[in-house]
Formats: structure tokens, C-alpha cells, sequence
């Protein structure tokens, strides 16, 4: 004791109102005013303020009943807790209070710290109700609340709830902690616990705190939330709220670890706009276990709600990355950021919550029910995901914002969300990109957007979604293993109902695989069981860069129930490959089985292929479908390979099917490529194949090495040559439909609505009501062909409508289909073009009118090769306003050969040769010539 109190003490002592009672005052008070940590003031009791050494002596006080009504503790100075401040609740014992608050004061930084044995925490909640501590944050104060006990005892812990702590709010402190246990073990920095509950730990909230490690000793888990039962009302655990934190630095190399985790006896949890990080990397060294920043581990708990929060990079200002190494493991090392098992009778809600900048790798691997890593997992329960505001995953403007890196001999998975549970789905408006995958050893580095393996007789609802970001390779994996598989959507299970989602920019190096094996895929449905809803997915941009493998790529792989499945609407386009493999596929739908009526797709593919691989816009060769009012476009100009190239490719024989009303195109060119370019294909082996419904289509092909159709093994040049071979399709044409951009980066397959076409009112009704854009067919009546509808300038079949030498809308074809009597005319947009013929003269065995747009607008040109026209005996033929140029032939003139009678008006005959010598037609004696207006015939 200080000199200075010594002769006051003595005299106190000796004088004769001391007492033992006055002597114990002394020692017990006198010490406290030296030592004045905490400042308790109160309402009722003894008000203050009193003046105690350590939170566990106010607490003491508190709970004999010294302090009553509202307290406040401010905590003037720091202080070291030696054993456990257990708060009992109000009505235990004397203590008696309606409300607490503890905060710091003084403008400090203030610390409750403390060594706390095994098994204990340092602030015990037992039961209180209306708590706050809070840190303030203000005027300099601040407050750290700090266990530093490193041990794996359940019960280990900074501040534990119990006993039915209700209403109670920890805010703007440091909660720091350094407990060791494994997920659902007992224990953490902050602890909901199950001991002697009632009605619950209820209603509390952590909110704005910063939850980590006690010095450089990490915590296996900062949050953990356990109870007795589900039952709500009654004793779970309900209404917590977990708002605003920053949970950080939280691992266990050896098990696992969470930075929440919820178990059984807790329900209803809100868990909002906290940022989970790690501020340096992790290594994980025991197999079989996973790293989950938030884990709900509860079948029976219903009603979490999961918003806002950011999982991943290295601080809470979301810079750096979140890193990660796991050890070899075959489906067991994970990294999972969302975790739910969770319960069916009320969704758990999960919206609005961003993971990127995360970084895994080392050897983890793992089956496709067991991805090494995972943005939101649920593994059983209900669980609606971005119904109200969609979850971005990864990046959209950059790569590799995941990024999974391995180098194990054994396949891996990375998925952005997956489901395994046996309840219905909904993930709707979520956000997928940056995801970037590699091994560096022989196994395959899987990724997919979303994998949903449900049971069968459930549903998922799989709505406006994107995934794939804004630039080339947005999600890729660069493993060239064969095993390699990258898709956007995978359904396994569950009736599906995917439509207006957007999946893009996803790149592969390898993989062999074929049919829902592919090595890139779109959308994968391939659950016989149930029906689906495929509607309105817009693909496009899905590139394999592997230059020798036979590599798959498909933008929607489909099979369904035999039931009534729909695939409609979808926009596919800008599907690539750079395999030198003639096995190589590029699908943009291909059908697996089912009963599928497919209406209004778009289809734009081969642009981007230079090398002739196997091109198919639709591939069926399975299944009982429909194909109606589809548009299909294959372009693109290979210079190597021998593959083929189909608009439309079926190779089904017997089954019930019907083809009607669709545009089926194929423009790609052979540039050193040997393969063959076919609008349509179809099984069969006679004419009228058994099954086969065929008609009011429109085909047009043109350019090196491609053909009409293909039927039965034979090649087809032209409609009437199919339609014999068929026995089918007589109310078909053969003309360029006219679509609007077809070539363009961006293939628009609308059709023009100033030139001609034949879709225009050539259809046939087969109770398709709208078209690709949503409009009512009934409004642009007679029915219109493919997926565009309107009020189209129509087409007539005497109409040329290109400069091709044979095909669908040339003046060969256009001649050989009209019948006797017709006038030939040319559209419009072929004004001041050239008319190039290759394979010939055009023989003419019918009588027709040719009249072009004007001398000097059209030009028919034989090519220095060839005669222009023969007319033979007994028909008639007049031609008019237009030039024949550049003709050439042996005998009977270099233009014009004519055996029957002849009307030219306003004409040039120009540059024709007749064995060398200039001489443009020759009339046999039978003939007759009549010139009307001007004809100048010039060498």
C-alpha cells in the first residue's frame, strides 16, 4: 500500500468504530478505485458508478443483484480475463435487469482479453436478454474481445450463447479467436450453444464485427450454431442475425473448417452482406476434408436466408485473392463457399451474394458428385437461388477470377453451383464467369456453370442466368486431357424449365467425349424420365482450341420422356472448332431421344470452323420429334478435310417425325476442303418412308462441294430430284430465304422485309401460335415459313434471286422448276450484278418470258466457257432488258442457239464467240426471230 494512505489506514484501524466488516470494505474497494477497467453505472440498486478490474467482476456484480434495472459498463481500460465472465439472465439468483450495454469509453482502444482453460469461454452469455456490446468505432474508441487460448476442446471459445440468450446484439467490436475444433464440434469464436435451453437462443444479431484469428493462431471456424432441435416455436435456435463482418483468417489444415457454421438445433438464420477472406494462403493437409467459408449442416432447419455477402479475395476491400492449396484426394479436399444441407418444408433463400477471387490448387480430384470446387452447393434441402436478386460467380469483364489449378493424374470438377439433393430447384438471374481450370498432369479439369443431379420427380427452375462473361475464353479449362468436359447447364434428373439464360464465351483444349460426354455443351439435358421446358437460351461462342483431337461441341444436347417435351426459341450461334480431325462434330442441337417438338430455334454455325469437321445445325439421330418453323444457317469456307456439313441432318429411320415449315440453309464453301455441304438430310430407304411427315420447307444451298440433300446413300443437286427420292416435300421450295444477316458476328436470321422470299405465306398451320419473337403468327396470315414471321414481300417461284450458277433461287434452277407460260423476273437486289454459268448452256424445253430490270442493270455471262441459252424446237421464248456477254461455243452460236422462235427486246450481245470467231446466235431453218426496241450486237 502507498506510504502516502499509511497514517490515515492506521489511525482508521485502531480507532473504535473499526470493524472486520469496515477492514474487508478496505481491502476490497479501496484496491478497485487503483484499478478502474470497467465503469458500471445502472437505473435501480446501487447506480455508480462503480469502478471493477475485469468484465468477469462486473458481470459477478451484476448477477448478485448490486447493479439493477438498465447497465451500462463502458470499459475505461483494458482487461486481462484470467477465467470465464459468465452474465446469467435476469431473474437467476438476485440478478435483476431489463437491459445492458457495453461499450468502451475514453476515445481508446479498448481489449478484453484473456488465456481462458480449454473447454470455456471468455464472455458467457447464460441466458441474458437485451445485451449489446458495442465497439462504436467512434471518436477513437474501439473494442477487442480476445481469447487467445489455441486449443480443439469442444466449448472452446470468445463468447458464447445459452440458456435461451435472446435479443441480444454484439456490433462494431473484434471478435478474435483461436478455437480448433472441426465443423459441427463445438466451439468457435462466437458459440450458439444447446445447453439448457428452453425456447431458444433467439433473436440475436452479430453485426459489423471483425471475426478472426487471436494473433497469428487461426480459428477453425468463427461462427458456430448449434441447438437441441428444429422445433420453432420452441427450442432451436431462431432469428439469429449475422450482418455486415468481416470473417476472415479462418482454417484447419488437418480437418475441416467454416467461417459459419450452422448445425443441427438452428433455424431461420440471416446471414447478409459479410465478406469472408483470407489474408494469406492455406494449405490443406488432411485428406477427405473441406473448406466451407459458409456451411448450414442441417436437414431439418428451414428458412436460412444467405444475401450479400462476398466470399473470396484477401481483404475486405476485395483485392487479392482468397488462396487455397488442397492435398491429393479423390473426391474428398474441397473448397466449397456455399454449403447446404438443408431442410424442405420452407425454401432457404440464397440471393445477391458475390465468390471470386478465389484460387485452389494443388492435387485435389474428385468424381462429378464430388467437385473440388464449388461456389454454392446443396447437397439436400430446398433452396432458391437468385430468384429475387441473381449471385455473380466470378467475373464477367475478366478471367480467371476463379481459378482451379492441378496436377493430379486424376479427373477434377469445378462447378458454380450444383445441386445433389432429392427437393426441387430454383436458380434464377445468377451470374457465372471467370472460371479458369488446368492440370498439368494427366487428369481432366471439368468445368460447369451449373449441374443439377436432383431427383427425378422433382423440378428445377433454371431462369435468366448467364454464364460465361463478356470476353473470349471467359470460363475455359486448358487441360488437354481427353476426359475433359466444360458445359454451361447440365440436367440430370429433375423436370427442367431452362429458358432466357445466356451462355458464352467458354473455350476447351481437350476432351473426346461424345454426346452428354462432349468436350463443350450449351445446355445438356439428358434425364429420359421427366419432360422439360428448353426455351428462348441464347448460345453462342463455345470454341475447342485443340488442333488433333476429335473433339464434340454441342450448344443444346437434348433427350427427354416420351411426354411432351418443348425446345423452343433458342438462338444458337458461333460454335467452333480448331481440330484438323475429320471426326471432329460442331452440333448446334442434338436430339438423344424423347418426344420433343422443337419450334422457332435460330441457328447460325461454321463461320468460325476453317477446317471441315462435321457440321450439323440439327442432329437427330434419335427420337420422336417434331421439327417445326425452325431457321438454320450453315456458313463458313473450310480448307481442309473431308467431313460433311448438314443444315438439318436425321438419320433416323422408322420412328414418327415430321419436318415442317422450317428454313433450312447451307452456304459453306469448300476452299481445299473435299467434304459435302447439304441442306437436309433424312432417313430412309424408299420412297414415303415409314414415319416420315415432310413439307413446306424452303432449302437453299450454294457454293463449292455442296448439294441439295442427301437420301437413302445418293446425293441430290436439286428439289425435284429430292422430291422424287423422298416421294415427300411437294409443297417445299427451293430459294434463298433472304435473312437479314446471316454472316454477320452477330447472325441476324430475321428475314428482309423489302426482298422477295419465298417463306412468305408458303407455310403450312401446325398450331405453332408465335414466332422466335414472341409474335402472334395469326397477325401476318397466310403462315409464314421459319422461326421469323411478318409481312414479308413475297416471293414469286419465276423470281431469281441470286447470281448462283445452280441452287435455290438461280436462274438455272428458277428455269428448270417453272412450268410453260411463266415470266421469268429477277429481284431487285441482283441490279447491276453478273450472272456467271459454270456448268453449261441452260436448256430451255418450255415456253417463258425472261425480261431483267434493264440493259445496262443485268448481265447473263456464259463465262468464255459455255453457250447462254438453247431453245429447242416447238417452244417460245422471249428476252428481254438485259446483256448476254462473254459466251462461247463450238457449232450453233456462242450465245444463243435457237430451234424454235425468238423475241429479243432492248438487248446488247456482247464479247460472244462461236469456235473463236465472233458470232453470237445461230437460228436452224425452222426458226423464227423477232427484234423489238433496241438489240445491239457488238464484238
Amino acid at each position: 500500500m502507498p506510504k502516502l494512505f499509511l497514517p490515515a489506514f492506521k489511525k482508521y484501524f485502531r480507532s473504535k468504530r473499526f470493524s472486520i466488516i469496515h477492514l474487508l470494505s478496505v481491502f476490497i474497494f479501496f484496491p478497485l478505485s487503483l484499478d478502474a477497467q470497467v465503469s458500471v453505472t445502472a437505473t435501480a440498486g446501487n447506480l455508480g458508478p462503480t469502478n471493477y478490474s475485469t468484465i468477469k467482476d462486473a458481470f459477478d456484480a451484476v448477477n448478485s443483484g448490486i447493479h439493477q434495472g438498465v447497465i451500462t459498463l463502458n470499459i475505461t481500460g483494458n482487461t486481462n480475463e484470467s477465467t470465464s465472465a459468465v452474465l446469467n439472465a435476469s431473474g437467476t439468483g438476485s440478478a435483476s435487469y431489463s437491459g445492458m450495454l457495453i461499450q468502451p469509453s475514453g476515445g481508446s482502444s479498448r481489449t478484453i482479453t484473456g488465456a481462458i482453460t480449454p473447454g470455456n469461454p471468455l464472455i458467457d452469455l447464460n441466458g441474458p436478454d437485451n445485451v449489446t456490446i458495442d465497439g462504436l468505432n467512434t471518436g477513437g474508441n474501439s473494442l477487442v474481445i480476445s481469447n487467445t487460448t489455441v486449443s480443439s476442446t469442444n466449448g472452446t471459445c470468445t463468447i458464447k450463447f445459452q440458456s435461451d440468450a435472446t435479443n441480444n446484439t454484439m456490433t462494431r467490436c473484434s471478435i478474435l479467436g483461436s478455437a480448433t475444433m472441426p465443423n459441427s464440434a463445438a466451439g468457435g469464436n462466437i458459440w450458439f450453444a444447446a445447453a439448457a435451453i428452453s425456447t431458444g437462443n433467439d433473436d440475436n444479431t452479430i453485426s459489423f464485427c471483425n471475426i478472426g484469428p487471436a494473433g497469428t493462431n487461426l480459428p477453425s471456424k468463427c461462427i458456430f450454431a448449434s441447438g437441441t432441435s428444429n422445433t420453432d416455436p420452441g427450442t432451436a435456435n431462431s432469428g439469429i442475425v449475422i450482418t455486415g463482418n468481416n470473417i476472415f483468417d479462418f482454417f484447419l489444415p488437418t480437418n475441416s473448417s467454416s467461417g459459419i457454421d450452422i448445425f443441427v438445433g438452428t433455424v431461420g438464420t440471416v446471414i447478409s452482406n459479410n465478406k469472408f477472406y483470407q489474408t494469406a494462403s492455406r494449405t490443406q493437409t488432411g485428406t477427405g476434408f473441406n473448406h466451407r467459408p459458409i456451411n448450414i449442416v442441417n436437414s431439418g432447419g428451414n428458412n436460412y436466408q444467405i444475401i450479400g455477402n462476398t466470399i473470396g479475395f484477401a481483404n475486405g476491400a476485395g483485392t487479392g485473392t482468397y488462396s487455397v492449396v488442397l492435398p491429393a484426394s479423390t473426391g474428398g479436399a474441397a473448397v466449397r463457399a456455399i454449403w447446404l444441407a438443408v431442410g424442405t418444408t420452407t425454401a432457404t433463400s440464397v440471393q445477391g451474394n458475390t465468390i471470386a477471387g478465389i484460387a485452389v490448387s494443388g492435387e485435389a480430384s474428385g468424381n462429378s458428385t464430388s467437385p473440388s470446387l464449388s461456389g454454392i452447393f446443396v447437397t439436400s434441402g430446398l433452396a432458391t437461388i437468385g430468384d429475387v436478386t441473381g449471385n455473380i460467380i466470378g467475373s464477367q469483364t475478366a478471367t480467371g477470377s476463379i481459378n482451379f489449378t492441378s496436377n493430379s493424374a486424376s479427373d477434377a470438377f469445378v462447378m458454380g453451383m450444383c445441386n445433389f439433393g432429392a427437393s426441387d430447384w430454383t436458380t434464377n438471374n445468377n451470374i457465372i464467369g471467370g472460371i479458369t481450370a488446368s492440370n498439368s498432369n494427366t487428369g481432366a479439369a471439368n468445368i460447369y456453370g451449373f449441374w443439377g443431379q436432383t431427383g427425378s420427380n422433382k423440378s428445377w427452375l433454371c431462369l435468366n442466368n448467364t454464364i460465361g462473361g463478356i470476353i473470349t475464353n471467359s470460363i475455359q479449362s486448358t487441360t488437354i486431357s481427353n476426359n475433359s468436359k466444360v458445359g454451361g447447364i447440365r440436367n440430370l434428373a429433375a423436370s427442367a424449365n431452362i429458358s432466357g439464360n445466356t451462355i458464352r464465351n467458354i473455350s476447351a483444349s481437350g476432351g473426346t467425349g461424345t454426346i452428354s460426354n462432349a468436350s463443350l455443351t450449351g445446355i445438356c439435358v439428358t434425364p429420359a424420365a421427366t419432360t422439360h421446358l428448353i426455351s428462348k437460351n441464347t448460345v453462342f461462342n463455345l470454341h475447342n482450341s485443340n488442333t488433333t483431337d476429335a473433339s464434340v461441341i454441342t450448344g443444346i444436347q437434348f433427350q427427354g420422356s416420351t411426354g411432351a417435351n418443348i425446345v423452343e426459341g433458342n438462338f444458337i450461334y458461333g460454335l467452333s472448332s480448331a481440330s484438323t480431325n475429320s471426326s471432329t462434330e460442331i452440333n448446334g442441337i442434338r436430339i438423344n431421344g424423347g418426344s420433343t417438338t422443337y419450334r422457332n430455334n435460330m441457328i447460325a454455325i461454321g463461320a468460325g470452323t476453317s477446317n471441315a469437321c462435321l457440321i450439323s445445325g440439327i442432329n437427330e439421330p434419335l427420337g420422336t420429334d417434331n421439327f417445326f418453323h425452325n431457321t438454320v444457317f450453315i456458313g463458313g469456307s473450310p480448307n481442309t478435310g473431308t467431313a460433311n456439313s448438314y443444315a438439318f441432318n436425321s438419320t433416323i429411320t422408322n420412328n414418327t417425325r415430321s419436318y415442317r415449315d422450317n428454313i433450312f440453309v447451307n452456304t459453306r464453301t469448300n476452299n481445299g476442303a473435299t467434304g459435302k455441304n447439304y441442306s437436309v438430310q433424312v432417313g430412309g430407304t424408299t420412297p414415303n418412308p415409314a414415319g416420315l411427315t415432310i413439307d413446306n420447307n424452303v432449302y437453299y444451298v450454294t457454293g463449292s462441294g455442296t448439294f441439295f440433300g442427301s437420301y437413302n446413300g445418293s446425293d441430290l443437286i436439286n428439289l425435284s430430284g429430292w422430291q422424287s427420292a423422298v416421294g415427300q416435300d411437294g409443297a417445299s421450295l427451293e430459294s434463298d430465304p433472304q435473312c437479314v444477316g446471316p454472316n454477320n458476328a452477330i447472325p441476324d436470321l430475321h428475314i428482309h422485309l423489302i426482298n422477295p422470299t419465298p417463306i412468305e405465306g408458303s407455310g403450312v398451320d401446325v398450331g405453332v401460335t408465335y414466332d422466335f419473337d414472341g409474335q402472334v403468327r395469326t397477325g401476318f396470315t397466310p403462315v409464314d415459313i421459319g422461326a421469323d414471321a411478318g409481312n414479308f414481300t413475297a416471293f414469286s417461284a419465276t423470281m431469281v434471286t441470286n447470281t448462283n450458277d445452280n441452287g435455290g433461287g438461280s436462274l438455272r434452277n428458277v428455269i428448270l422448276s417453272a412450268v410453260s407460260g411463266s415470266t421469268i423476273t429477277f429481284s431487285p437486289v441482283l441490279s447491276g450484278d453478273t450472272i456467271k454459268l459454270t456448268s453449261g448452256e441452260i436448256v430451255i424445253n418450255k415456253d417463258l418470258i425472261i425480261s431483267g430490270p434493264g440493259i445496262m442493270n443485268l448481265t447473263i455471262s456464259g463465262n468464255f466457257t459455255s453457250r447462254i441459252f438453247h431453245l429447242l424446237t416447238g417452244h417460245n421464248l422471249t428476252i428481254a432488258n438485259m446483256s448476254l456477254k462473254n459466251a462461247s461455243a463450238l457449232l450453233n452460236g456462242g450465245a444463243l442457239f435457237v430451234e424454235g422462235n425468238l423475241i429479243l427486246e432492248n438487248m446488247i450481245l456482247q464479247h460472244n464467240f462461236e469456235n473463236g470467231t465472233p458470232k453470237s446466235m445461230t437460228l436452224t431453218g425452222t426458226s423464227m426471230m423477232e427484234i423489238v426496241g433496241n438489240v445491239n450486237i457488238m464484238y
